[in-house]
C-alpha cells in the first residue's frame, strides 16, 4: 500500500491490538460456555464501576448482559463536548484524554476507570470531549437500556432516583464514588470543580484581557503609521 510510515504503524497497532482482545480459541467452545465466559467477564467489570455497587447483584447481573464491546483506535473522537449521548463507559485497555474547556482542563483516563457516570444518572448533555491517545478497548453502557433493567426493581429505581436528584439539586457527586482529578473531592467531578472552575474563568479572562490589551497596540501602531504617511 502506497501510505505513509504512520499511518502503516498506526492501522498495525490496531490491528495488534483488536487479535489480543478476540481470541480466537473462545469462537470454538460451545454456545452456552461462551456465555458463561461472557457474563463472568462482564461482571468483573460491573465490580469496577463504582457507582454500579449501589444497585442488587440481581441488577448488576443484568446489568452485565447491556456491555457493548468498542474498540478504536488512537487519535479517535469517543465523544464531544455539548453532545446528548448519555452513555457510560469502562476503559479495559489504553488511555484517553479528557478535554474539559477547548484546549484547557486536559485529565488522563487509564485502564479500568470509567467515565459518563454523569451523564448516564441525570440525562444531560456532555459537559466535556473525551478522545483516544492510543487504541483503546471500551465497554459501553446506554442510559436507555440501563433504565430498563433498574424500571424492573423497585429498590433499585428508587435507589437510582436518589442519585440523580442528588447530583441534579444539591450537586452531590458523591454516590458516583470517584474523585476529582483536579483536587481529589469525593464531592464532585472535574467539570464541576470549584477551584478548576475559578482557573480556567482566569485563564480565559487573562487571555481575553491579551487579545484586548494586542488589538490597542495594533490600532496605536496604524495610527503612528497614518500619521507619518500625512507628514
Amino acid at each position: 500500500m502506497d501510505i505513509t510510515p504512520q499511518l502503516q504503524n498506526k492501522i498495525t497497532e490496531y490491528h495488534e491490538f483488536y487479535n489480543k482482545e478476540h481470541e480466537d480459541f473462545v469462537k470454538t467452545l460451545p454456545l452456552n460456555l461462551q456465555r458463561e465466559l461472557q457474563h463472568e467477564k462482564m461482571m468483573k467489570v460491573i465490580e469496577k464501576i463504582s457507582f454500579l455497587q449501589n444497585f442488587s447483584k440481581k441488577t448488576q447481573e443484568k446489568i452485565a448482559f447491556l456491555l457493548e464491546e468498542i474498540i478504536l483506535p488512537e487519535a479517535s473522537i469517543v465523544f464531544q463536548k455539548n453532545e446528548e449521548d448519555n452513555s457510560c463507559f469502562l476503559i479495559k485497555k489504553g488511555y484517553l484524554t479528557v478535554l474539559l474547556d477547548d484546549c484547557h482542563g486536559i485529565f488522563l483516563r487509564e485502564e479500568n476507570e470509567a467515565f459518563g457516570e454523569y451523564e448516564l444518572i441525570t440525562g444531560s448533555y456532555r459537559k466535556y470531549g473525551v478522545s483516544t491517545i492510543s487504541a483503546c478497548f471500551l465497554l459501553k453502557l446506554k442510559r436507555k437500556d440501563f433504565l430498563e433493567v433498574l424500571m424492573t426493581n423497585n429498590e433499585d429505581y428508587y435507589r437510582f432516583c436518589q442519585m440523580r436528584d442528588s447530583i441534579s439539586l444539591y450537586r452531590d457527586f458523591t454516590c458516583l464514588n470517584t474523585i476529582c482529578k483536579a483536587c481529589n473531592d469525593l464531592k464532585h467531578c472535574e467539570f464541576a470543580c470549584p477551584e478548576l472552575n475559578y482557573s480556567l474563568r482566569f485563564d480565559r479572562n487573562q487571555l481575553i484581557r491579551q487579545n484586548e490589551q494586542q488589538e490597542e497596540r495594533t490600532n496605536f501602531h496604524r495610527k503612528n503609521t497614518k500619521k507619518e504617511v500625512f507628514l
